[in-house]
């Protein structure tokens, strides 16, 4: 289980300047809450052209989080069938971050997100808000 599952033990690193609205922006759909992730040089490579093509198509600037919260909204759309893939997967040992432990940690991912690609494909298009 992921340690952050229930809001109430979440701790948000929240913007300084955003801090005296803190309490109403839990509500609200305005990002204030810092998160930071390490990547791998092929998922930074992927990011950055997903990012850049998402821009270009478009013909406005996308930033890496403005993509992460749009992926977020496909994930909560599909989320009863991300829940149901990974039910078929069943129980996953998470490897270890040393890096010895690289070869397993990538069959891991590949295989939550093989599991998660198919849940999106099944699920409805996200809704527009």
């Amino acid at each position: 289980m992921p340690k952050r599952q229930h809001q109430d033990n979440r701790k948000y690193n929240i913007d300084e300047t955003r801090a005296a609205d803190a309490s109403q922006a839990e509500s609200s759909t305005t990002p204030i809450i810092k998160r930071e992730f390490m990547l791998t040089p092929g998922a930074d490579d992927t990011l950055y052209q997903a990012v850049r093509t998402l821009s270009r198509a478009t013909g406005t600037n996308l930033s890496n989080s403005h993509f992460l919260r749009v992926m977020l909204k496909v994930v909560a759309d599909a989320m009863p069938q991300i829940e149901e893939e990974a039910l078929r997967l069943g129980k996953l040992k998470r490897p270890g971050n040393a890096p010895a432990n690289q070869p397993e940690r990538e069959e891991y991912e590949q295989r939550i997100a093989a599991a998660v690609g198919a849940a999106i494909a099944t699920a409805a298009s996200p809704k527009s808000k």
